[in-house]
């Protein structure tokens, strides 16, 4: 009775499985809808502008963007311009999983970040929400943070953090008042850190190099630069990465 009442229901089924050009579709919703982080697990990459202008999109809204790709040169110069905008980029070794999801949804695909595979290839989806099924999320979550740990043990200067549900404190807005030209912060003298140490972007936490003279990303940077005001207020310790008011 129970299959008879779904089989002549007024309203279709959710749907789990998607196929050929309904995978692109998923996926920019994925980041669309992305409010904390995104991962991209993908070993070949050309992205096709769309998706260049989706991603840019996202990490301009804060949202924290790791890109896991093959251990391959020509595969870096794919996704090399997401790093110049502040995301995290590892390389992994043998890579061939293909997994792209947020804090709230995952999706396990068939489908590589290639602008071939967008336009034309049979490719497939399995789409998982964590409001329905935080089990198997919280899996393939586990499974992607280990990708990314065998991607930074080959790679120490990346920082050790992975996908969570932990709610991040909400952004700061920078401050809307004319440039000053107060100086900026200053850089005498700081402290030395052993090379290739792992530090913390002041203001969105991601994982930078440990720099106690800059301790904002390229992307907070710039921002911090336009209004140059050294007693703003930032939101994480640049040395051990914890929410704290810096």
């Amino acid at each position: 009775m129970e299959f008879l009442e779904r089989m002549f229901s007024p309203e279709p089924p959710e749907r789990w499985f998607y196929f050929d050009d309904e995978v692109r579709g998923q996926i920019f919703g994925l980041i669309r809808s992305a409010e904390e982080f995104l991962y991209l697990v993908s070993p070949y990459n050309k992205h096709p502008v769309q998706l260049r202008e989706q991603l840019t999109a996202a990490i301009e809204r804060r949202v924290r963007v790791t890109m896991l790709y093959r251990d391959e040169k020509d595969q870096r110069e794919g996704v090399a311009y997401l790093e110049r905008l502040g995301a995290k980029v590892l390389p992994v070794e043998r890579l061939h999983s293909k997994i792209y999801m947020n804090e709230s949804t995952a999706l396990a695909s068939s489908m590589n970040l290639l602008e071939s595979s967008f336009e034309n290839s049979s490719d497939f989806c399995f789409r998982i929400d964590f409001a329905n099924n935080g089990a198997l999320y919280n899996e393939l979550a586990k499974y992607v943070k280990d990708i990314q740990s065998r991607a930074e043990r080959r790679n120490p200067s990346a920082a050790p953090d992975g996908p969570t549900r932990a709610k991040a404190a909400a952004p700061k807005t920078a401050p809307a008042k004319a440039a000053a030209k107060s100086a900026p912060p200053r850089r005498s003298a700081p402290k030395a850190a052993a090379a290739g140490a792992t530090g913390h972007c002041i203001r969105c936490g991601v994982g930078i190099s440990l720099n106690l003279a800059e301790p904002l990303c390229p992307k907070d940077y710039k921002t911090w630069k336009r209004y140059q005001d050294p007693d703003y207020e930032e939101n994480y310790c640049h040395v051990c990465g914890v929410e704290h008011n810096t």
